[in-house]
């Protein structure tokens, strides 16, 4: 009985970890299905005409749910935030992202018009060398994951 129990646990584990680690392929679907889901069209297809600037948007947002930022029901999570924050500085990061973000989600249910609204309501993150809150994030939240910024 205690085999089983053990053996049980074991696969459950397996399981768990396999959710939680992507591959680079598994990443790029994922990736690319929440653009095309939230954007509407595929952004490889040449024939149509995009707008570079939503594709972007739409590509941070589908990221941060990618990177495991925005949980299945649009909350945020704070505990991986608090992980990836920025260390050795006064500046509550995880406080004005939190706030920011709840209030964007709000005024533009559109997810795709999430990166414009938080360049307009953050604060200048005290880091020098970077252009924008969407590279502030990229770069605390996704180093791990190379491959989302490859879509084929």
């Amino acid at each position: 009985m205690k085999s089983l129990i053990f053996i049980y646990v074991l696969f459950f584990l397996a399981v768990s970890a396999r959710k939680i680690i992507l591959s680079d392929t598994e990443i790029k679907i994922k990736l690319l299905g929440c653009i095309i889901d939230n954007y509407g069209k595929d952004p490889r297809d040449m024939s149509l005409d995009h707008n570079q600037t939503q594709i972007m948007s739409c590509y941070y947002a589908c990221e941060m749910e990618v990177a495991g930022l925005i949980y299945d029901d649009g909350s945020l999570n704070e505990q991986l935030l608090e992980e990836k924050k920025i260390e050795n500085t006064n500046y509550h990061f995880v406080e004005v992202f939190t706030e920011t973000y709840y209030q964007c989600r709000k005024d533009y249910p559109d997810r795709c018009d999430w990166e414009l609204c938080f360049e307009k309501r953050m604060p200048p993150p005290p880091i020098k060398n970077m252009k924008t809150w969407g590279g502030l994030t990229s770069t605390i939240l996704a180093n791990e994951y190379s491959s989302l910024r490859k879509i084929n």
